[in-house]
C-alpha cells in the first residue's frame, strides 16, 4: 500500500493513496522540519528539482534556517517519526529482526526493513564495547554452552552459544569447525566476563567439551547431557585438581536427569580416575634412528595372523567401569544421601547440584529453547555475508539481554523521508478502517 505526494498552489499539498477502491486524500502544508513555533514560521521558497532521482521531487529551501528538504522530509511527516519508531521498538524489543516482519509492521518493502535493520546493528556494534563495560561483572551458577550448525552460502557454519540459568546469553560465535581451541577460547572470555570462575558447566555429550573442562585448569563441576539412546542419560564429572601440577582427578557419576524431578531412591555409576591435562610433545614420525626392516617370514606370519583373526572394525564399546551406589534424595533437608559406604563423596556432588537445578531435570534445554527462539525471530532467507550474519547475531544477543538499550540506539536511527511516508499511510489506513 504505497502512495504520492501532489504538490498544490504555493505551500499546500496532499498525500494521496488508495484503500479498498477509494482514493483518499489527506491535505498538510510543506513546513521547515525544525520550525518549532507555529506563530512563527520559517520562510521557505523552491529550490529547483532533484536530479540523481527518477521522481525529480521538488527540493525546498529553508530562508530561516538554512535547511535543504523534500516535502516527504518536511515538518508534517518528521513529527510522526517518533511514532512510527515507537512502534518499531516494540517489535523489535520482542527480538523479532525478521525483515518480513518489520516490512510488514511499517508497511516497507523487505528491503527497505533490512536497511533499517541494518542501522540498528551497526549502531550497537559499534557501542557494544561501551555496553560491554557499562553492565559489569555477571554472575551465573551454571552455564549451558551447545551448538546448532546454519547454511550461509550453501556451507554448514556452526552458531555456538553459551546462557547462564538466568538466560543471559554470555557469548555467540559463528565457526566453521566446532574445534576444541575455538571453544577453548570462548569460554576463557565467558570467565573474564562473569564475578568468579564458572563452577558448573553444562553441555551435551559431544567430546569436544571433556577437553575444554580440563582446560580451564580450576575445580569444575561438568554436566553432560548425552543425546543419544537410551535417552535421558547424564554423566557428572567432578573436575578436581591436584598437587601434581600434569594430574587432576575425575569423579564421573553416571545416572538419569530425572533423579530431581522424581525423588526417592536412584542408583549412579560411581568412577574415579586420574588424568594427565599436560599434554607432551608429539613424537617424531617414521623409522627410529638405527631401525632396519623385519625380515620377511616375520612380516608374512604377521598378515596371516591378521587375516586369520581379523579385529572388528569400529569404535571399541564403552568400559562401564566404576560402581554402582544407590542414593536417596531427601526434598525436605535439600540433600542426597548415600545408602552405602565409600560414596558419600558423590551425594555431595549431586547435592550441590540439586541446589542448583532444584526439583526439575537436569537437561540443557535451556539453551536448545534459545536455539529454537534464534531460528524463528531470524529470517533465514535471502544472501548474507558473513559479516552481516556475525553483526545480526551480536546484536540479537544485545537485545535479548537488554531490551532497553534500544531506547538510546533508535533515536540514533534516521528513517528516510518514503519510509516514515509508507508508514504514515498504513496508520491513515488502520485509523480510516477502525
Amino acid at each position: 500500500m504505497f502512495g504520492k505526494i501532489v504538490l498544490l498552489d504555493g505551500l499546500q499539498a496532499e498525500l494521496v493513496f488508495e484503500l479498498a477502491g477509494q482514493c483518499i486524500k489527506v491535505p498538510f502544508k510543506v513546513a521547515c522540519p525544525k520550525e518549532e513555533n507555529p506563530s512563527n514560521p520559517h520562510l521557505i521558497e523552491k529550490n529547483g528539482h532533484a536530479v540523481k532521482t527518477k521522481a525529480k521531487s521538488q527540493q525546498f529551501h529553508c530562508i530561516s534556517c538554512g535547511r535543504y528538504f523534500y516535502a516527504q522530509t518536511s515538518q508534517f511527516f518528521s513529527q510522526f517519526e517518533t511514532q512510527i519508531k515507537r512502534r518499531l521498538k516494540k517489535t523489535l524489543m520482542d527480538g523479532d529482526l525478521k525483515s518480513i516482519d518489520i516490512a510488514k509492521l511499517c508497511n516497507w518493502s523487505v528491503s527497505s526493513a533490512g536497511r533499517v535493520i541494518d542501522k540498528v546493528l551497526s549502531i550497537i556494534e559499534a557501542q557494544a564495547p561501551a555496553y560491554r563495560q557499562s553492565r559489569g561483572k555477571m554472575h551465573a551458577k551454571i552455564v549451558f554452552v551447545d551448538e546448532t550448525f546454519l547454511k550461509i552460502k550453501k556451507k554448514t557454519w556452526y552458531l555456538i552459544m553459551a546462557v547462564s540459568d538466568s538466560g543471559q546469553i554470555l557469548a555467540a560465535e559463528l565457526k566453521e569447525h566446532r574445534d576444541q581451541d575455538s571453544i577453548i577460547r570462548m569460554v576463557h572470555e565467558i570467565e573474564a566476563q562473569l564475578n568468579y570462575p564458572i563452577e558448573v558447566l553444562a553441555t551435551d555429550g559431544f567430546s569436544t567439551y571433556k577437553g575444554v573442562a580440563l582446560a580451564l585448569h580450576h575445580d569444575l563441576i561438568h554436566v553432560r547431557h548425552i543425546h543419544q539412546p537410551p535417552y535421558g542419560r547424564i554423566e557428572v564429572d567432578t573436575i578436581t585438581l591436584q598437587e601434581t601440577p600434569e594430574e587432576v582427578e575425575v569423579m564421573t557419576i553416571a545416572t538419569i536427569n530425572d533423579i530431581f524431578q522424581v525423588g526417592g531412591v536412584f542408583q549412579a555409576r560411581v568412577q574415579k580416575r586420574r588424568v594427565k591435562v599436560l599434554n607432551h610433545p608429539p613424537l617424531k614420525r617414521g623409522r627410529k634412528a638405527g631401525g632396519k626392516n623385519r625380515p620377511n617370514g616375520v612380516i608374512n606370519a604377521e598378515k596371516i595372523r591378521k587375516e586369520t583373526n581379523p579385529k572388528k572394525r569400529g569404535r571399541p564399546k564403552k568400559n562401564l567401569g566404576g560402581t554402582v551406589f544407590l542414593f536417596k534424595l531427601d526434598k525436605e533437608k535439600g540433600c542426597v544421601q548415600p545408602w552405602c559406604e565409600g560414596a558419600q563423596d558423590a551425594a555431595n556432588i549431586l547435592t550441590s547440584l540439586y541446589h542448583v537445578f532444584g526439583q526439575k531435570c537436569i537437561t540443557t534445554n535451556l539453551i536448545e529453547k534459545e536455539f529454537s527462539a534464534f531460528k524463528i525471530l531470524i529470517c533465514f532467507r535471502g544472501r548474507r555475508s558473513l559479516e552481516r550474519w556475525k553483526r545480526l547475531l551480536q546484536g540479537y544477543c544485545w537485545i535479548r539481554n537488554n531490551p532497553f538499550l534500544l531506547n538510546d540506539v533508535l533515536p540514533l536511527v534516521t528513517l528516510s523521508g518514503t519510509a516514515v511516508r509508507n508508514a504514515l499511510i498504513y496508520q491513515f489506513s488502520a485509523d480510516v478502517i477502525g
